[in-house]
């Protein structure tokens, strides 16, 4: 298989030249995990490395957000959360992320509830967008890391990246990828088949060139 370069991961993922993260960064940390250096995690098949890199280039917006976008407007929030917000409160919440996330996350995934500021503490971050207090906290220890105390740690491209790779591991997302099934990683990762067109051609041009 072939090292990782930022050429080439520019040639998978070509809306990545948009990002302002640092590409070298990224490939570094990819190549750390594609030789199994980060915390033992076996991705030493194509099919291993093409499918994780297709699930975080897109969960990512094409490696160029790290931490969830929660600037919803009335609409938005209506259309993305229906069972917390309706006609009588969503003017209240539109356009300012700390309540919506406190709102939309509250009771759930280990949070606390809404008055605890934790659905906006522990809100989407990393390459793999990890939500919620209890993921949190086992990948925090999965990863030596107090995530917990410092959830911004996963603002960082080191952090992004291992946090992925201990959601990738936590649900046996290798398992699915060794059978060339892109789609059933795609449920385990996003919950859904969303932009699952992207990720499958993400896929094949990763396994075309690695």
């Amino acid at each position: 298989m072939t090292t990782l370069t930022k050429e080439l991961l520019l040639q998978i993922v070509p809306q990545a030249r948009a990002t302002t993260l640092s590409l070298d960064k990224v490939v570094e940390e990819l190549n750390a995990t594609f030789t199994n250096q980060i915390h033992g995690v076996d991705f030493s098949t194509k099919n291993r490395q093409a499918a994780f890199l297709s699930q975080i280039a897109v969960e990512s917006w094409y490696f160029k957000e790290l931490e969830e976008n929660l600037h919803y407007s009335a609409q938005g929030l209506l259309a993305t959360f229906p069972h917390h917000f309706d006609q009588t409160n969503v003017a209240q919440y539109a356009n300012q992320p700390q309540k919506i996330a406190n709102r939309a996350y509250a009771n759930i995934l280990g949070n606390g509830d809404e008055a605890s500021g934790e659905g906006y503490k522990f809100r989407g971050r990393g390459m793999i967008q990890l939500t919620g207090k209890y993921n949190y906290q086992k990948c925090g220890e999965f990863l030596s890391m107090d995530l917990v105390t410092t959830p911004d740690l996963l603002c960082s491209v080191p952090g992004a990246v291992e946090a992925a790779v201990w959601f990738w591991n936590f649900r046996n997302c290798n398992k699915w990828a060794d059978l060339n099934n892109i789609i059933e990683v795609t449920k385990l990762i996003n919950g859904g088949l969303g932009s699952i067109r992207e990720r499958e051609s993400i896929y094949e041009q990763a396994k075309l060139l690695l």
